[in-house]
This record gives structure tokens, sequence and C-alpha cells, in this order.
């Protein structure tokens, strides 16, 4: 199957079935140079541990544009850089399990 993620200001996952999940996480910052690999990597990575194509891909997206909101709070999301996502990754994840 392929999952098509369109990113902008609300970004989606396209399923092959014709259904579309929206996230509206994440900024402007996440335009840097690298934040495309970070999310193919998250995403990636969370296949690894055994989630379904989809479930990746809608949580890859939503703890990408998580971080990046994280930076913004702190710094400007106009110095955002894919390192700093990666480095935020960890509390992202960590905010999700406590809902």
């Amino acid at each position: 199957d392929i999952y098509v993620i369109l990113r902008g200001t609300y970004s989606a996952v396209c399923a092959p079935t014709g259904t579309a999940f929206f996230d509206t996480t994440g900024n402007t910052g996440l335009q840097t140079q690298g934040a495309s690999n970070v999310l193919a990597g998250v995403i990636a990575g969370l296949l690894g541990q055994g989630y379904q194509s989809i479930t990746a891909a809608v949580l890859g997206l939503h703890l990408v544009g998580l971080s990046a909101e994280l930076y913004a709070g702190r710094y400007s999301e106009r110095s955002l850089t894919a390192t700093s996502l990666i480095d935020l990754l960890g509390e992202a994840y960590h905010q999700l399990e406590a809902k």
C-alpha cells in the first residue's frame, strides 16, 4: 500500500482507501532542511516497532509536528533544525503518552 503525506498548514496522511487523516501540529519551522528526513526516519522507526503503516504515518507526522511546537515554545521557529526536532522527539512522545 502507498500512503501519501501532504505537509502544510494542515498536514494530511492520505490512505489508498481514499481516507485522509489531518494533523494541525507543526509550524513554519518544519520547512527547514532535513525535516522531511526526520519524518521519514520516525515513521520507519515506528514501522520497525510493529506499528501498522497508517498508524506509523499518522503518529510520525504528529510527533514531528509536536516536536516543532515544543521548540517554538522555547526558541524562534525560524531557528529550528532537523537536529532540534530529533532532540525533542522523546518529550513529544512523553506528552502523547501522558494524555
